[in-house]
């Protein structure tokens, strides 16, 4: 077109993202194999992906980050939260004003930070600080963030001190290899006891030379600006860690959050969903279908368990003799078993399309080497075009499907099978008279 050529749309794409790729834990929930009540757990370890435990070990309590901007409310965004049913988002704000979600006029409004709900022991309406910390991980990947979440106010300062103390060494805190460690150390609480909890400290392998590199290079660095894919702040997650715990640890445990009863997914607070025994009906239903018996002995599995002294606990039979708890576990757990069943399926589905493919792919050579072979024996090319023809295939092999390869591999073994005959005979009845006219 006049010599031209168009490739992109000027202005289209103005700025550049780094993804988010997954999400390191600092903790995991605990839930009472009695009760059914959960329990923040603190772990002294970073509770990773898969692709990070390959990397960095199962549990491993320190990593290799960087950060992946210079501008701290990227790096670490944080603010007052309180969450709803469902893990749903209701109100943030940043200790002057706030953004609410009004449950009866359906829309966001403003009001004045803090309020009320900061510190509240009610879990369903309780405020406090919440920060997303975003690290590259550069032994796992280069093309994206991690997301560390922390409620930790002494966690949230040691972050913004690592920024500003790089920012003030090198000029840039982005690009800079850092470690970051869980360490044990003893903050009092607000009931005025010590406890222990395991807190971030930041740490450097450069040498002196390397620093040196580090700020000649800030101008070049700071040139490069990607845009961070947001933090996920709120809705349920499938890969949250839970351990089932025994009753008599409780009094062990942090303190314990009580769950808030389930809402709908939407943000009506006052329509309760099924209560767990229902569900865990319909999801044995959905499974066993009417088989009783089957149920009966799913229920049983999932509701008895070896308690901390090594006796057996018997479980339920029955539906109806499930407390709320008990029903909430046994929900849970076969939610699990179905989803592990579920992978299993998938990658034995996996594995069995590898060999169907492998074996498609074996009949297309065999095929490519008897038209090989009937190409030595002086066939026709016509004749062998007419069976792929009347099989329907004009587009090549790759198009066929599985039955008109095994007609097609068919046809022609017969084929290259008759014409080696021939030849065969042929072959024989030339030595004959060759021998013949010798005795002659």
């Amino acid at each position: 077109m006049n010599g031209k050529t168009f490739t992109e749309i000027k202005g289209w794409r103005e700025t550049r993202y780094l993804p988010r790729l997954g999400k390191i834990r600092l903790g995991i929930k605990g839930i009472s194999r009695r009760t059914g009540r959960e329990y923040p757990i603190e772990i002294d370890y970073f509770y990773c992906p898969p692709e990070v435990k390959a990397i960095h070990g199962e549990q491993p309590k320190i990593l290799d980050i960087m950060f992946p901007s210079d501008d701290p409310t990227i790096i670490i965004p944080f603010c007052y939260k309180m969450y709803g049913a469902n893990n749903r988002l209701k109100c943030k704000g940043n200790g002057e004003e706030a953004l609410y979600w009004d449950t009866e006029t359906r829309e966001l409004k403003e009001k004045k930070c803090p309020c009320e709900y900061l510190g509240s022991k009610d879990p369903r309406n309780s405020c406090d600080k919440r920060g997303h910390l975003m690290v590259i991980l550069p032994l796992v990947s280069l093309g994206g963030v991690y997301q560390i979440d922390t409620g930790s106010g002494a966690n949230i300062n040691r972050i913004l001190d690592a920024i500003a103390y790089w920012q003030t060494m090198v000029g840039r805190c982005r690009g800079i290899p850092l470690t970051l460690e869980r360490v044990p150390e003893k903050i009092l609480s607000p009931d005025g006891k010590m406890n222990i909890h395991y807190l971030f400290r930041f740490g450097c392998k450069m040498k002196v030379e390397d620093l040196n590199k580090a700020i000649e290079n800030t101008k070049q660095i700071l040139a490069i600006d990607y845009k961070i894919e947001p933090p996920k702040e709120e809705g349920m997650l499938d890969d949250t860690p839970i351990e089932y715990i025994d009753e008599e640890d409780i009094p062990t445990l942090p303190q314990e959050i009580k769950p808030p009863q389930e809402k709908n997914v939407e943000d009506d607070e006052n329509t309760p969903i099924k209560s767990y025994r229902e569900r865990l009906g319909d999801l044995m239903k959905e499974v066993y279908k009417d088989d009783l018996s089957a149920m009966q002995q799913e229920l049983l599995k999932l509701t008895s368990f070896v308690n901390k002294e090594g006796k057996e606990i018997v479980g339920e039979t029955s539906l109806k003799s499930l407390s709320d708890a008990q029903a909430k576990v046994a929900f849970y757990k076969f939610r699990k078993e179905i989803e592990e069943e579920e992978k299993q399926k998938s990658e034995g589905k996996l594995f069995e399309e590898e060999l169907k493919e492998e074996d498609r792919q074996r009949k297309i050579d065999s095929i490519k080497e008897n038209q090989q072979r009937l190409n030595e024996l002086g066939i026709d090319p016509f004749v062998i075009k007419q069976i792929f023809t009347s099989e329907g295939i004009k587009e090549g092999l790759n198009k066929a499907n599985d039955e008109q390869l095994d007609e097609i591999k068919k046809q022609l073994e017969q084929l290259v099978e008759r014409k080696e005959r021939i030849h065969g005979e042929q072959e024989f009845e030339k030595k004959e008279v060759i021998t013949n006219d010798k005795t002659m």
